[in-house]
């Protein structure tokens, strides 16, 4: 806003990490959360989210050993944890602060899958059970529009071409949109390598 500017910090062996809000009249900045992370903190996926105005913020922390995200109130006081569990939440990919809804990017949830593929999920602000939005055996791009009604899901594997499909807000696929044709690639000798 005009009269706060938010901003994390990292100290430099990338141990300890501080969110802050500074006032623009003053120059007061306000710590509203620090930890530090062992053996250092993976600046990667670090991120803040203000919601509402500043009324609220979503904070990506490995406090449990796995990347995942925290509700916390203007002041910095936790209310409660969005997911949780042995895989990392690596991105917020949009937020419906009138249906307080997160969507979030996560890899390593799916049993039987490769640890590396990115799925997409859903979770409530208010609390709740995380939704897997992507289920396919593949990884996902997403794209999502400003009115958050519905997104673009292509997913693929080194042994599944490129699939795009459009989805609504909860998963469903709505409709298939295209599918790569790779038919000439074949046809010259071409063979998909064998996944691990």
């Amino acid at each position: 806003t005009s009269e706060k500017i938010y901003f994390a910090r990292i100290d430099r062996p990338y141990k300890k990490s501080e969110f802050c809000v500074a006032d623009t009249g003053t120059g007061d900045v306000t710590v509203l959360l620090a930890e530090e992370s062992q053996p250092y903190l993976n600046a990667r996926f670090m991120n803040a989210y203000i919601l509402n105005g500043g009324k609220e913020f979503i904070w990506w922390s490995e406090r449990d050993g796995y990347g995942h995200f925290y509700l916390y109130d203007s002041k910095g006081k936790l209310k409660r944890r969005l997911t949780s569990g042995k895989y990392m939440a690596v991105g917020i990919m949009n937020v419906d602060e009138k249906k307080r809804l997160v969507y979030f990017a996560g890899c390593g949830k799916e049993h039987g899958v490769d640890p590396y593929y990115s799925f997409y999920y859903r979770v409530s602000l208010d609390g709740g059970p995380v939704k897997t939005l992507t289920p396919e055996n593949a990884t996902h791009s997403f794209s999502m529009p400003d009115s958050m009604n519905y997104f673009v899901d292509t997913y693929s594997r080194v042994d599944l071409v490129p699939v795009s499909v459009l989805r609504d807000s909860s998963g469903t696929v709505i409709m298939k949109l295209e599918t790569m044709d790779v038919s000439r690639l074949k046809a010259s000798g071409w063979q998909p390598p064998v996944p691990f």
